[in-house]
Parts: structure tokens; sequence; C-alpha cells
């Protein structure tokens, strides 16, 4: 057959045995106050973002081992050295990965997100402010005012997403938070060759005291060890409601659903939550 055979130079093709050469710029390090976000010279660095962008515009924030990427829309990923703590797709159009918030307004059932994605369309104004040791997410929807600041500890391998609501009406309103990202604890190259199959070494527990749920699994190039991740809620200034937990990704989202329209919500309605 022609056709075959005229592809069969192709299957002669061998990879270069070494890659490319190519010169690496050194990276320049400005004079900043990580703990404080603000230069030696006394000013605050920060840039306003706009919202909606043709290309997603990220920051980066580490402490060179720990870091987080998060983009005007509030998707992204965080890195523990060379492991994906986060499962990340590099979808410019849709930007569905991340860690996410929701947010439910128990009077009205109305659901939105201090962020753009998946649910902060809706809302009447999002100013985005990135600072250099911060991301800074301000949201109205309704009478409840957001701030979501998203940052990483200077020190520790830790990261840190705080939101503040705010009612700026008349009358008492009752909201409930929920949290979605899905756990790799892998290589990337190792996540983007056998997704599924990674999928199947991470295990899950959750712990009533620190209300925390607690990722393990092997770590990656060495599996006498164990690599853990956990992602914990603090609470302050509201009521010690219960915390529940989930660590099924169709209970949550549901089959045949996206985040933009999780089935979570729909569950609580008439079930207890699923521990």
């Amino acid at each position: 057959d022609p056709s075959v055979a005229s592809l069969e130079i192709l299957l002669e093709e061998k990879m270069p045995a070494t890659p490319a050469a190519t010169t690496l710029s050194l990276p320049t390090r400005l004079p900043f106050t990580a703990a404080t976000g603000v230069s030696d010279d006394g000013t605050e660095s920060k840039q306003y973002i706009p919202v909606k962008t043709p290309h997603p515009q990220f920051a980066l924030i580490g402490n060179g081992v720990y870091s987080t990427m998060v983009s005007n829309a509030g998707a992204g990923k965080s890195r523990y050295k060379k492991v994906s703590l986060t499962r990340f797709k590099d979808d410019t159009m849709l930007e569905e990965s991340g860690t996410f918030v929701y947010v439910r307004n128990e009077k009205t059932k109305a659901i939105w997100s201090p962020t753009l994605r998946p649910l902060g369309g809706e809302t009447k104004r999002h100013k985005v402010v990135y600072h250099e040791n911060k991301a800074e997410f301000d949201t109205i929807s309704g009478n409840v005012s957001s701030k979501f600041e998203i940052a990483v500890d200077p020190r520790d391998p830790v990261e840190v997403r705080s939101l503040t609501l705010t009612n700026t009406g008349e009358t008492a309103e009752r909201l409930s938070i929920a949290s979605y990202g899905e756990v790799s604890l892998a290589l990337e190259s190792e996540e983007s060759h056998h997704p599924q199959y990674q999928k199947l070494l991470v295990r899950s527990v959750f712990s009533e005291e620190f209300n925390a749920l607690i990722y393990s699994r092997p770590y990656p190039g060495d599996r006498t060890r164990k690599i853990y991740f956990a992602h914990m809620l603090a609470r302050e200034g509201f009521s010690k409601d219960k915390v529940h937990a989930c660590a099924d990704r169709e209970f949550f989202i549901g089959r045949s659903r996206n985040i933009k329209d999780p089935m979570y919500f729909d569950r609580i309605e008439d079930a207890p939550i699923k521990e």
C-alpha cells in the first residue's frame, strides 16, 4: 500500500541522545521582605490584574521549597519540591483545575465563588490584586462581600487561603462554605503519563481533632517512604458548626457534571453528608 509505505520512514526516526543546549538566564532577587510584602524602601508592591484576559495571568508564590501558582480566574496548582500536590490540567479556555471555594446562601440557595472560576461570573464585582507575597480576590455577591487571599509561609511548607466574608445588608445571613480540589502527590511526569494509576495510590483520612483531610501515598521514586499532605479548615469569628469531609469526587461533583454544577449541594438537601 503506497500510503503505508510513505510513512515507514517515520518508524526509523530516533530521539536525539541529548537535548539541544539552551542558555538560561539567572533569576534576580528583588529587595523584598517575604513576611510583610513590603520592599526595603517601605513601599508595598502590588499590581491590579484584569479579571478577564485572553490568556491566564498567573501569580507565582513560594518560599523555595513550597510553591503555588494561581491565575486571575482562581485556577492553579500547588507543589512541594518536585511533587505536584494538586492535580492541574493546563487548559487556558476552561481553567477547571485548582483548589476552589464555594459559598452558598442558605436563604436564597444561590451558590457563588470568591474567584471567577468556577462560579464567580454572576457576582456584581471582581477585583484581582497580585502582591509580592500573595494573591487577593475581592468579590461582591448580593449583600455579601468577600476577600480571598492566597499566600505561602516564608519559612515552612504551608499554604494559607484566607476567606473573609462581610454582610453589608440589614438582615442576618446564613452561609455554607465548601472547598474542592484533586490531590495528586505525584511527579508531574508520572501524573501526565499515568493519571488513572496515580489516583489509585492516594489514600485519605479525616481528622476531627484538627478539622483536616490528610492524604498520603508512597513517595515518588522511593516507595519505602511516604509523603503526606493535609487540607485543614481553621475557623475564627463564626459558629462552630460541624465540619463534613468528603474525599469522593463522584459524590461531590457527580456523574456527568462538572465544577460549575456540583451535585454536592443537591445531595445535602436530602441526605446526611457522606463522611
